[in-house]
């Protein structure tokens, strides 16, 4: 039974939900358990928070673990499809098929992502210039405040 990570994301957890049928029917060893864990750990692997350095550590830690055989096209799909969706976006149009060199893109495009960020915090943009500037006492008018007169045609007015 061989994942060819071209699927969608029901196809991959049926998958694994397969695989793991596979190991209860084979009734696996007690020390063949760790691994199977391990195992099942790599393939939810996904970025979550970490940067991608520390991602890109434990899937090289967690792949060990693998056993299935995989070729290195899957396994760049597989780091890929884990990377944050930021991240994902501007690796993918690469289309790199090294590891290695996979992950120092990912690295290069963290980076500069942070480097950008950094000098553009987000903060919200005030409308109508510094808030610290106090009206003239002319443009304190509220808009519900009434003129002083009254129209012309009301002065002349007498109720019948």
């Amino acid at each position: 039974m061989k994942f060819n990570g071209k699927t969608s994301p029901d196809a991959a957890d049926q998958w694994l939900k397969d695989l793991e049928r596979i190991f209860d029917v084979k009734m696996c060893p007690a020390d063949n358990s760790v691994r199977y864990a391990k195992e099942v750990e790599f393939l939810q692997l996904t970025q979550g928070g970490k940067s991608v350095t520390d991602y890109a550590e434990k899937f090289k830690h967690l792949i060990c673990f693998y056993t299935l055989p995989l070729d290195v096209e899957w396994r760049c799909h597989k780091f890929e499809n884990g990377l944050r969706g930021d991240i994902r976006l501007m690796v993918a149009r690469l289309s790199i098929k090294d590891f290695a060199a996979l992950v120092e893109k990912a690295r290069m495009m963290e980076k500069m992502k942070n480097e950008v960020e950094g000098q553009h915090p987000q903060q919200p943009q005030r409308i109508g210039g510094p808030s610290r500037s106090k009206p003239k006492h002319e443009e304190r008018r509220r808009p519900y405040d009434r003129p002083h007169h009254q129209p012309q045609e009301s002065r002349n007015f007498s109720p019948q």
